[in-house]
């Protein structure tokens, strides 16, 4: 019988019309369970745990030493995982407070070993398993265990999506009313959603940490899950061809640096023409040291660049790769390697091409891109709108999204630089209601700028979202005036518990 200290009342848990050339996953909701009605064996869960008033575990009232002592790395046999979340992290339920259990699938029998614990949600991870799932698959990866990226790697993207594509149907209907009926047809990424998996890459941009303070052991990777510890690499099958190729050949090379110990990380980029490698110096070198990375870049036909404190100090094999990507019909963005883009291309496509048919039946209207970046929705945008205007916080990028809209032939574009979570420069705002609006945020979202559109009477907004959390409480804030009448899942990150999503609002 597995036994569980019994904690404090808990709160309750929270933890595209069709896209042209969108592919449409294939779900086998038979296989999957249902996420709306609990599993057989859930029940005779409730009733042990219920039985149970001395645990083995210490109360969540004890002291965090006095529960450390007592609680930490015990092990439970036998413990059924109920589901996932809109996160990808598997949960038990019937634990007060419930636990995540990393590692595990929903629907799996497990025993997990406890790490942490706190007021609403206590953490586990897996020993063994009893009974795994019938989608489980081999991990692809050989460092799966250690690394901190693709946590899904034992699922299929398909039924990866699923789990979390349905998890973010439950918990946007539950935090802000979403309607099931809004939802269509995910994008997805140009990969093989099968258990085959017989293609994966699909990152265009990937930064790599370097540790060289050992010589002997110089480890060049990703960090390692829930640690600054780096997992030295090989290489990477999520990332695209290109770039794997460039990888296996670039980090045996950089390891042979006389000068390896001053490198700090690494950013490879997959641009319209070919493969330019960032290098970030952590100690200045002289420009006579580098010219090893010279021959290196003829070798491999790259473009190396080197910067020190923000400087470029070096640019080899220009003539290799252009600073330029193109995801969107001819429109062409210049970009610098430390900017932000879009990493999944394809998926940039159809997103694309899915706001610009969002916002067809608004000829005429003022567009208002916020969080443009350097240009990413606005040029596109301006291909078949005369009226838009993209803002955004960093100087740098709007003098980028400049320089595009012009190479483009969209002078008519305009952009400002503001701090959309600035009361006063929101306050300066003028959004009329025959106006539409376009939000692409960061992880923390936009509140005060919805607070903002929640007054005006602007008709239609499409929030482009990374983060479930914000989006939920966005969301909520908007759905005082407006409906959501379509919203789709963007597979940004197949493997990846991250799922990106894009909604269209209608004033109510």
């Amino acid at each position: 019988m597995v036994q569980f200290f019994k904690a404090k009342p808990r709160s309750k848990h929270s933890p595209r019309r069709k896209t042209r050339g969108a592919k449409r996953v294939a779900i086998n909701k038979e296989k999957a369970p249902s996420q709306n009605r609990l599993p057989q064996n859930q029940t005779q869960n409730q009733s042990q745990n219920q039985s149970i008033q001395s645990a083995t575990l210490p109360s969540s009232d004890a002291q965090p030493s006095e529960r450390s002592q007592a609680s930490s790395n015990q092990v439970f046999k036998d413990v059924h995982v109920d589901t996932m979340d809109h996160h990808g992290q598997a949960l038990v339920l019937s634990t007060r407070p419930i636990t995540i259990v990393a590692g595990a699938l929903a629907n799996e029998t497990v025993t997990m070993q406890m790490q942490s614990f706190g007021k609403n949600v206590q953490h586990a991870k897996v020993i063994s398993i009893q009974q795994a799932s019938e989608q489980r698959v081999k991990p692809f990866c050989d460092v799966y265990e250690s690394c901190g990226g693709c946590q899904l790697q034992t699922l299929s993207a398909e039924h990866g999506l699923y789990y979390k594509e349905d998890s973010l149907k439950r918990f946007l209907y539950k935090m802000a009313g979403v309607s099931e009926q809004a939802w269509q047809a995910p994008i997805l990424s140009t990969i093989d959603y099968s258990q085959q998996r017989q293609a994966m890459g699909y990152r265009r941009k990937v930064r790599l940490a370097i540790d060289a303070r050992d010589k002997q052991n110089i480890k060049m990777g990703y960090r390692k899950a829930q640690s600054n510890q780096v997992v030295d690499i090989e290489n990477c099958p999520v990332l695209h061809h290109d770039l794997q190729r460039v990888l296996t050949l670039l980090l045996p090379a950089l390891r042979a640096l006389p000068f390896v110990q001053k490198l700090g990380h690494l950013e490879l980029t997959r641009s319209l023409d070919g493969v330019i490698v960032l290098i970030n110096m952590a100690k200045s070198v002289l420009a006579t040291d580098l010219l090893p990375l010279q021959a290196l870049a003829e070798r491999l036909q790259i473009r190396i660049m080197c910067r020190y404190k923000h400087k470029l100090i070096t640019d080899y094999g220009e003539q290799s790769a252009s600073l330029a990507i193109s995801d969107y019909q001819d429109v062409k963005l210049n970009i610098a390697p430390e900017h932000f883009i879009q990493v999944n291309a394809s998926v940039n496509t159809l997103m694309l091409t899915q706001v610009i048919e969002w916002f067809d039946d608004i000829q005429g209207a003022l567009i208002h891109d916020f969080f443009c970046g350097m240009g990413n929705f606005t040029v596109a945008l301006a291909k078949h709108h005369r009226a838009i205007v993209g803002y955004e916080v960093s100087e740098s990028m709007v003098a980028q999204a400049r320089s595009n809209a012009a190479i483009n032939s969209a002078a008519h574009a305009q952009f400002k630089q503001a701090n959309l979570s600035d009361k006063i420069a929101l306050d300066a705002l003028d959004i009329k209601s025959t106006d539409a609006v376009l939000l692409d945020p960061a992880r923390d979202g936009a509140q005060a700028l919805c607070e903002k559109l929640n007054h005006s009477q602007v008709g239609r907004i499409v929030y482009v979202s990374c983060n479930p959390d914000t989006l939920a409480r966005d969301l909520k804030i908007l759905k005082q005036s407006y409906t959501v009448k379509y919203i789709k899942a963007l597979d940004m990150f197949p493997f990846t518990q991250h799922l990106e999503t894009m909604a269209l609002l209608e004033r109510s």
